[in-house]
Formats: structure tokens, sequence, C-alpha cells
């Protein structure tokens, strides 16, 4: 199987990272003996990628450690090949009142948030699958705009097109 990635996702900050919180830890390793790579990538607001869960697409290039601009997704049925399906969409729980907690928090709740989900979407546990997640996340100015959305991005480790949902497929 391929190389393992978690993306984070923000406007303003490009660079790679460890997995825990999206924090950078300078090995690219998680402990448990498979290396993690994340990214931040550019975004402002919700309505740059107005996308829900189940809907497949295609971007110009995923790959680890690289950025995705979310404004670039162009969604396709999922019965025709594509390279990313969204497996999950939430909020950040805090209201519109709330200060930017910060992009380590941000991306470490998002990373979190993903990963858990990520069970329930595929149904195969995340270290078990063929499937790589990447994470879509206000930064502060796009919180500042009042966006609190968080999108989970899946695609095959190995970067190959996939053919129909992922959806309860165990991949």
């Amino acid at each position: 199987m391929g190389r393992r990635a978690i993306a984070c996702a923000s406007l303003l900050v490009v660079g790679v990272a460890g997995l825990a919180g999206c924090g950078d830890d300078g090995d690219g390793d998680d402990g448990d003996g498979s290396e993690a790579t994340t990214t931040t990538v550019l975004r402002s607001t919700a309505e740059e990628a107005p996308v829900s869960p189940g809907d497949c697409g295609n971007v110009p290039r995923i790959q680890v450690g690289g950025a995705l601009d979310p404004a670039t997704i162009e969604l396709v049925p999922c019965d025709e090949p594509h390279l990313m399906e969204i497996g999950a969409v939430f909020d950040y729980p805090l209201g519109p009142d709330a200060d930017f907690p910060g992009v380590i928090s941000v991306d470490g709740y998002a990373t979190a948030q993903c990963l858990e989900r990520f069970d329930a979407y595929v149904g195969a546990p995340y270290a078990e699958s063929e499937l790589d997640v990447l994470i879509i996340a206000p930064d502060e100015d796009g919180w500042d705009d009042g966006d609190r959305r968080i999108a989970c991005v899946l695609y095959h480790v190995d970067f190959q097109e996939l053919t129909g949902t992922v959806e309860g497929t165990g991949r």
C-alpha cells in the first residue's frame, strides 16, 4: 500500500508536518511505524468549496505533501472515474462570536473527527483501508468571515482513480 497522509487545509500556510494535531514534530512518524505527512493548503471561506458528503470529484492534482485548492474541485457523478470523494462535512463546535482557536486546534480537531468518521463512512478502519484522508478546514481569515466548515476528502493512497462511491465498501 502507498504512503499514508493526512492533509489539513488553511489559508496562507503551506508546509509539511506530523500527524499529531497537524503540528510539526519534525520526523513525519506518528509513532506506530506508519509514516504520516500533513500539508496545509489554500482556503478562505466555505463558499469556495460547496461540497457535501458523498460528492465525488476531480482536482488537478492530489499528492502527499502537496496543496489542494478546494476551489478547483470539479464535481462528477460517482459512477464516473474520479480522484476523490467527500466522506464528511461538519462544523467546528464554536459559535459565530468565538475567537479563532488557532490553526493547530482547528486542524487537530478536523483530523480527529475525520478519522473518527472514516470507519462509519467507508466501512473499514482507517489503518486497514486503501484510502487516505485530506482535510479542508478554515484558517483565521475564513474563520473571521464566519466559516466553521470542515470537509474530509477521501482518495486512494496510490492516487488511483475511483469508480463508484467508497461509502460502505470496506476499501
